[in-house]
């Protein structure tokens, strides 16, 4: 076996976990976009009227 697998791999192993014990995790970061969007709508309103006919005579 070589020195390497031997000693080294196994220390940086435990450096690791030592690390990761010791380090909070990551804040998770929250992102917001706002997206404007053009929309174009016809609205159809129904409408009733009434209207007077007012008659007059001509002399």
């Amino acid at each position: 076996m070589s020195r390497i697998t031997r000693y080294v791999l196994p220390a940086l192993a435990a450096m690791a976990l030592i690390l990761t014990a010791c380090c909070p995790p990551p804040t998770p970061e929250i992102i917001e976009r706002t997206v404007e969007v053009p929309v174009q709508q016809t609205v159809e309103v129904p409408v009733e009227a009434t209207v007077e006919v007012l008659v007059t005579a001509v002399p």
